[in-house]
């Protein structure tokens, strides 16, 4: 979506300045630089990662309270251990209600700018090389 915002505006900006040098012969094709495309693709990356960290986080601490529940089964008394452990709940919607409870709306988001840095410059990285690529 950003990617394709992107080339409008640049094919607007071109037509309004009449330098058609990038497009090709029938006019429909506009190429990204390296440079855009980086910026495009932490742009999308970082909105996507924003908006689905929440379901991430949630998924990670169900994994965590799942595992560490059937790793005790064997004992009573470390059953009920791992239920304690396992304080945020049972579904995704219990656990998202609950951090949000407990924590309120940054702990919904705890951990998202190590997250944010993993994969923005991942993402940008590899959009900005696969606009390289393709342009050769």
């Amino acid at each position: 979506v950003v990617k394709a915002f992107l080339m409008k505006q640049k094919s607007i900006s071109q037509i309004q300045s009449g330098d058609f040098s990038s497009s090709s012969s029938s006019g429909k094709e506009v190429r990204m630089s390296m440079s855009e495309a980086f910026v495009v693709g932490l742009i999308a990356k970082s909105f996507a990662t924003i908006m689905t960290y929440p379901l991430i986080r949630t998924k990670v601490l169900l994994m965590v309270s799942s595992k560490s529940g059937d790793d005790d089964e064997d004992d009573d008394s470390s059953n009920d251990n791992a239920k304690s452990r396992n304080h945020y709940g049972d579904t995704m919607v219990e656990v998202l209600c609950r951090i949000y409870k407990e924590e309120g709306i940054a702990g919904l988001f705890k951990g998202c700018d190590l997250q944010l840095i993993h994969t923005v410059l991942k993402s940008a990285l590899l959009m900005m090389v696969r606009e390289r690529i393709t342009v050769t």
